[in-house]
């Protein structure tokens, strides 16, 4: 009853909401304005881009997960947790600075890369939640090095980054200069 009080309680409309949400062919990304703080908001926008893409990726939560799986999340962008959540219907959500980016909880690898420049017209919010949840960056020692993710000795020298970690941090990655790659990633055929 109070999940479905903070569907009709919301400001949000479905517009608004489709703008959040970036798709590829194996990951699904919602970004998180800072402008949406509310728990009725919080809890629509990502209801919505969950059920889209359960759908995606003819998957379902089963009866009355969803919203279990809702306040898990909200809890985890609340609390500024990182990093990878494993939800019902075979997904892992990782939690970013203000994006989620979910995908099949499948093994993967990276199968190449894809060096990006940071120019004018590639700043903006879609384009870089467009191309990838994952990069790799040179010259960040404060993020995890790609060998601490399984990606093997060839990527020894670059650091995981994500999309919202760049879009935080786009400023001083431009100001720097560090290289910028697109991870190219595959699943893993068992």
């Amino acid at each position: 009853f109070v999940f479905q009080r903070y569907l009709n309680t919301s400001s949000l409309n479905e517009k608004f909401i489709k703008t959040q949400i970036f798709e590829s062919s194996d990951f699904s990304s919602l970004y998180v304005s800072d402008h949406v703080t509310e728990v009725e908001d919080l809890f629509k926008l990502i209801n919505y881009w969950l059920k889209s893409s359960f759908k995606k990726f003819n998957s379902s939560s089963g009866r009355g997960t969803i919203s279990r799986q809702i306040l898990k999340l909200i809890e985890a962008l609340d609390n500024r947790k990182k990093g990878p959540l494993k939800i019902s219907g075979g997904f892992e959500v990782f939690v970013d600075i203000n994006c989620l980016h979910l995908m099949p909880n499948k093994k993967y690898f990276i199968k190449g890369f894809e060096k990006i420049t940071l120019d004018e017209g590639s700043d903006s919010l879609g384009h870089i939640l467009q191309n990838a949840p994952l990069f790799l960056i040179e010259n960040d020692p404060k993020c995890s090095p790609a060998s601490a993710f399984g990606f093997g000795k060839k990527y020894h020298d670059l650091f995981v980054v994500t999309s919202g970690y760049i879009i935080k941090n786009l400023k001083t990655i431009k100001k720097r200069n560090s290289s910028l790659f697109k991870a190219y990633i595959k699943e893993i055929s068992s």
